[in-house]
């Protein structure tokens, strides 16, 4: 597999609970992916601002609960590229997915190993591409 399974979370049924953090600055896309991936079993860590996401990636037990990181490419005072390099230096395994509105932005990612979906993301292939991210993982 790409990324090597690094934790298992339970939940009290027993199944495992994959937990996603969410970051970006729009009060109003984040309440609707956050719903969205609620909605689709799982569990999400939102953050507004790059700095708040690292710091939620050096806390412990947090950091190694994380099986997906999605960004926006505009971030207050960051750029998600420069996020993505920060976040690989405390979890270079765990997949990271990048939305935002300029399709020229995507090729930032590759050398970075990470994923694009360029703006207007539609839910169903965000949805897709995280449950494809997390069945690598496994």
């Amino acid at each position: 597999p790409r990324f090597p399974v690094l934790h298992r979370c339970e939940t009290a049924a027993g199944m495992c609970m994959r937990q996603i953090l969410l970051i970006g600055n729009n009060a109003v896309r984040l309440r609707v992916r956050e719903k969205l991936l609620r909605d689709s079993g799982f569990s999400v860590a939102v953050a507004t601002t790059a700095e708040s996401a690292l710091a939620l990636l050096r806390t412990e037990p947090f950091a190694s609960t994380i099986t997906v990181i999605i960004a926006d490419h505009e971030l207050p005072r960051a750029q998600a590229p420069e996020f993505v390099r920060r976040a690989r230096q405390l979890t270079p395994v765990v997949p990271i997915i990048a939305t935002g509105a300029s399709s020229a932005a995507a090729h930032q990612y590759g050398e970075l190993d990470a994923t694009f979906c360029p703006e207007p993301c539609p839910p169903q292939e965000l949805i897709y591409l995280v449950r494809r991210l997390t069945a690598e993982a496994a």
